[in-house]
């Protein structure tokens, strides 16, 4: 049965006991007796596992029993009132995602009705489980999109299907969505409603809409209005997701939602006027300008799409809007469209960015420039963009490489970031190292001088320091 995924087996000992993992010819090897009954043995107790030998068994008699056993899983699923910690979540998301697995390989292609009937049961379990979950980290909600999406697509190969009925079908999912897990139903069930059916969601929508109570608030009619989106989308109907904003009174908020489809649809002027209304927020600034780049060259106005790459390299830091700008111009500019683009990065006021973007260039002198001009602008909780930076400095530019992992360690150290004391220690350990490699430190804190102020001003954390001493055991000069 291959709907489960194979996972690292885990030793009951230590991960250094010296036992290596048995490899799957010396699982087969043992032979199916002795298999069995370490599987019987182990579902004894564990749960988990005893369903699915039972849905493994049952596959073996054929498309009646099984989908009689997955029913009565479903219902156990459903029946469940135990409540799940945060730390719980993915046991539910397991026995979900097993379900789903089970119908969709062992079911879908035998019988198709079954098994969506089978999916939809699945997918309504989470009008109760939702509420018995602590899916902070999401991953229950993930696994009922994914059962939806598999639900949407059981449907699709269902013969002879009414799409009246199938229509009915999704807009009770879109009412009883109260934990939003089921908000892309429409999109998973795009291709089984196929045009007749989503028009038919659409008057039925259109229509709950125009009987709607004026005093039943506007949650409800809200929902209405991104189900007539979703309906849009799946027709490709440009006008009626335009429509359908407007009506809910999102114009602006959706303007770059709207000149990504109008693009789509081949009307680059208009997708452009769309963009001129719109108010993106940082984040989704480099989306827009992708779009409207695709608007203006559709209108063969390359020279304005340039003006907004290299708008895009230089202000939001860019990379990629970078390259197509170098692209996009004759060999002879590049030399000096790179030295506008470093001076622009070494301006900026993000220096993370702006490391990040001149690694990317490449352009290391004016990196290790940036560190050692702007060493108090950089934020070293961004560990995630400086670490890899200051790794890749080591060899050529030790100085700059030493001020990061001091960045690092400090910001390590103010925070109070206990769990993370070990990381704080290796950073020092190897500004340590890089120390002995430099001459000139260019105003900056020669090593024994930085160390010397960090001891006094970190003395009281008393946790730091063994692991500092710790480290230090693992290089050849100690860091302090």
């Amino acid at each position: 049965m291959g709907w489960r995924p194979v996972h690292r087996l885990r030793k009951t000992a230590t991960e250094d006991d010296g036992i290596p993992d048995p490899a799957f010819a010396d699982l087969i090897d043992l032979g199916a007796d002795t298999l069995a009954a370490i599987l019987l043995e182990r579902a004894a107790t564990d749960g988990d596992l005893l369903d699915r030998l039972r849905l493994t068994v049952a596959a073996r008699t054929g498309p009646d029993c099984f989908a009689s056993a997955v029913a009565g899983r479903i219902q156990a699923l459903a029946n469940d009132d135990t409540f799940y910690r945060w730390d719980e979540a993915a046991t539910m998301a397991t026995r979900i995602d097993d379900l789903r697995h089970a119908i969709a390989d062992e079911l879908l292609e035998q019988a198709p009705q079954r098994a969506a009937d089978l999916l939809g049961a699945l997918v309504k379990t989470s009008d109760t489980n939702m509420e018995q979950v602590d899916d902070s980290s999401g991953v229950v909600g993930a696994a009922y999109d994914e059962a939806i999406d598999a639900w949407g697509a059981a449907w699709a190969a269902v013969p002879a299907r009414d799409p009246d009925m199938l229509a009915a079908l999704v807009l009770e999912q879109v009412h009883t969505d109260d934990y939003g897990v089921k908000r892309n139903v429409i999109t998973a069930f795009s291709d089984a409603l196929e045009p007749a059916g989503l028009e038919a969601l659409r008057r039925l929508i259109e229509s709950e809409l125009a009987n709607a109570n004026p005093n039943a608030g506007p949650y409800q009619q809200q929902t209405l209005r991104l189900a007539l989106r979703q309906v849009a989308d799946g027709l490709g109907d440009v006008d009626g997701f335009i429509a359908a904003v407007e009506a809910d009174g999102q114009a602006v908020h959706q303007a770059v939602e709207i000149a990504v489809r109008l693009v789509g649809a081949n009307r680059p002027q208009a997708a452009l006027d769309w963009l001129d209304r719109s108010n993106p927020a940082e984040w989704d600034m480099g989306r827009t300008a992708d779009i409207r780049v695709a608007a203006l060259l559709a209108l063969d106005q390359t020279e304005e799409a340039q003006t907004v790459r290299w708008r895009q390299a230089t202000e939001g830091l860019n990379i990629d809007h970078y390259r197509a700008f170098i692209a996009a111009e004759p060999a002879s500019r590049h030399s000096a469209a790179r030295n506008s683009a470093s001076s622009a990065a070494l301006a900026h006021s993000d220096a993370e960015g702006a490391l990040e973007f001149l690694f990317h260039l490449p352009d290391l002198d004016a990196a290790e420039c940036l560190v050692i001009d702007r060493y108090r602008d950089f934020d070293g909780a961004a560990y995630y963009t400086l670490q890899p930076l200051a790794a890749r400095l080591e060899n050529d530019r030790p100085l700059a490489s030493a001020l990061l992992y001091r960045i690092l360690a400090e910001a390590i150290l103010d925070a109070r970031r206990s769990p993370a004391y070990h990381h704080a220690a290796d950073y020092l350990c190897i500004a340590a190292q890089l120390a002995t490699r430099l001459a000139d430190w260019h105003g900056h804190e020669h090593h024994d001088a930085f160390m010397d102020r960090l001891r006094e001003v970190h003395r009281r954390k008393t946790a730091f320091w063994p692991a500092l001493a710790a480290a230090e055991q693992n290089v050849s000069r100690p860091a302090c």
